[in-house]
């Protein structure tokens, strides 16, 4: 009987003026449905024609592609913008930015360093990646020597050969922060969460695992779900996501979520461009000031600092 009734909450009316379709998307290899990743390459090459917002919240961050997708798309517009200068008297600088808000957590293991670091390099934010970045160049230096030396600098007989993570990541085009801006109008920030309190007569931190999976494109578009961004969700795991149109709910989530992760200090406010240009540099001061804070044992604002792992790998899963 249950399936033949109407349940009573999709019988309660819309609210006035709103206009908004809600769409479930999927990864389901056994029925070749990839709507997931559909959604998620269609909300970046949306987000990418804009000059607001892109905030991604998720648990992975190891999906490459996604990071080529969202270059590739504002590669397209600004050579647009650029072609249609002479004609409006527009330069490319005189385009407005892009922000992008990224907020993950340290990978979950230590062999999932090499994906994040990469897909982090596409975008020009490797620098959280101290470690992976040390053992980049450590190898990279050694092999000028054309024999493999142990720690103390001394031949070990042994031909080097360049670990296949390290050839991998030299083969990839890292944008220094400068060209991220003026070649593609884009300005990121890569956040991870820690929480603190004083214990036992000390400041202790402690990071705050992130295993929600959110995408917010300019207050018009917001994703939901068990999607996480890396080859699994996208292509092998059975994945499941809501994506609607709601512009109000998407403001609603973006106020409530910015405010609680800033502590109170940065919502975007109405989201127009130029109180997201102000919302992202405040943000990117309060995980500047918070590492600080953590660096001489204060108490943080909110929860936001820069992504920082020390850890490295040769190995690449995820």
């Amino acid at each position: 009987d249950d399936l033949n009734t109407i349940p009573s909450a999709l019988k309660r009316k819309g609210i006035p003026g709103a206009h908004s379709s809600i769409q479930i998307v999927r990864t389901q290899p056994e029925e070749q449905d990839k709507t997931a990743k559909e959604m998620y390459f269609l909300a970046t090459d949306t987000a990418a024609q804009a000059t607001g917002y892109l905030y991604i919240e998720n648990q992975y961050f190891q999906y490459q592609e996604w990071a080529e997708r969202l270059i590739q798309a504002r590669k397209n517009v600004m050579a647009r913008w650029k072609a249609a200068g002479p004609a409006s008297g527009k330069t490319k600088g005189d385009m407005p930015l892009l922000h992008v808000f990224i907020v993950i957590p340290v990978a979950e293991r230590g062999q999932m360093v090499p994906r994040t670091y990469d897909t982090l390099a596409v975008i020009g934010q490797q620098a959280g990646m101290t470690g992976q970045s040390d053992l980049i160049d450590k190898e990279n230096k050694r092999v000028h020597t054309g024999v493999r030396r142990d720690d103390m600098g001394r031949s070990t007989g042994a031909v080097y050969t360049k670990p296949a993570v390290v050839e991998y990541a030299n083969g990839i085009d890292k944008p220094s922060i400068a060209a991220l801006e003026q070649k593609h109008g884009l300005k990121v920030a890569v956040a991870m969460l820690q929480t603190c309190g004083h214990d036992q007569g000390r400041m202790r931190y402690r990071e705050i695992y992130i295993h929600s999976k959110l995408l917010l494109v300019d207050d018009a578009f917001f994703s939901l779900g068990s999607t996480n961004l890396n080859q699994r969700s996208m292509s092998v795991d059975s994945e499941m996501n809501l994506a609607t149109n709601d512009a109000r709910r998407a403001r609603e989530l973006r106020q409530k979520i910015w405010g609680k992760l800033s502590g109170g200090k940065v919502d975007g406010k109405n989201g127009t461009p130029a109180e997201i240009a102000q919302a992202f540099f405040d943000w990117a001061e309060i995980m500047q000031n918070n590492r600080e804070k953590k660096r001489n044992s204060q108490p943080m604002t909110g929860f936001l600092l820069p992504l920082e792992d020390n850890r490295s790998a040769i190995l690449r899963l995820g």
